[in-house]
């Protein structure tokens, strides 16, 4: 399979794409999100891609919802995976001999607490973790590490100085599988639906949806909002929902449609959170 991911080998979409489709597969490499939804649209070679929507310690990826909204791509399963970082460097390199640190500015942000314990060290901000890796490797640059995975020691010949340096370890990353299309006959399994709609601006007008899924027993996972472009205090509101076997899907999104402006099905597939 051809999955487009964002980053290189060994990033953590990477990790996240051998673990969901298995280790035969060869991934297509993106240096951004749009590129990534872009590529799983137009590439004929690519069979879907793989896309970090949240992680348990810094929130939700908002712009990675827009991105679902403008490229018309379905979710057709999610995944979450450990996130443990670790500091890389050349080898023969020690933590004392290491002056600068590179790494995505959101992994740094996950290892505050470690960074803090090294003495006069200047941090680089980069596009990607294992790019960070990749880049000191083919520089040979001494005296630099980078914060990045595991995996990374063996792609581009590089030690672990020390592992596990995230401040916090329940630190997770939920990452969605994209298709152009959704299945016509969605699997029993399927269980969970993303989807998102717009309501008025009006008292009550979220809560009669709220009151539709409760009295279905629907499971409301996620409900993320963000501002309608043009249009002040509107909202969109993306929503996770996990159903119960016996309740039908379609019945539920006809009643949704009826007190809302519009409702879009982004994706139905199992629940694996």
């Amino acid at each position: 399979m051809h999955i487009a991911i964002q980053g290189i080998p060994g990033c953590y979409h990477h990790l996240a794409a051998k673990k969901y489709f298995g280790s035969n597969l060869e991934v297509i490499s993106c240096m951004t999100f749009r590129d990534l939804t872009d590529t799983v649209a137009n590439n004929e070679r690519c069979d879907g891609g793989i896309m970090a929507i949240e992680n348990s310690i810094a929130g939700t990826i908002l712009n990675n919802y827009h991105l679902l909204m403008e490229s018309g791509l379905k979710i057709d399963g999610e995944i979450a995976i450990r996130i443990e970082h670790h500091l890389l460097a050349l080898p023969g390199q020690e933590i004392k001999d290491i002056k600068e640190v590179h790494s995505h500015p959101m992994a740094i942000r996950q290892c505050t607490q470690f960074l803090s314990t090294l003495d006069a060290i200047k941090i680089v901000e980069a596009e990607d973790t294992a790019g960070s890796a990749r880049n000191i490797s083919i520089g040979q640059l001494k005296n630099t590490a980078a914060i990045a995975s595991e995996i990374c020691t063996a792609l581009y010949g590089m030690n672990s100085l020390q592992g596990n340096i995230e401040t916090n370890s329940n630190n997770y990353t939920r990452f969605l599988i994209l298709k152009k299309q959704l299945p016509k006959k969605p699997h029993p399994t399927r269980n969970k639906c993303s989807v998102y709609f717009n309501v008025n601006d009006t008292p009550g007008s979220l809560l009669s949806i709220l009151q539709i899924l409760n009295t279905q027993g629907i499971n409301l996972s996620k409900l993320q909002s963000f501002p309608v472009v043009g249009k002040r205090w509107q909202y969109y509101f993306f929503a996770d929902l996990v159903f119960p076997p016996e309740v039908d899907q379609i019945a539920v999104f006809d009643a949704i449609r009826k007190v809302t402006h519009s409702l879009e099905v982004m994706g139905v597939y199992e629940n694996k959170m």
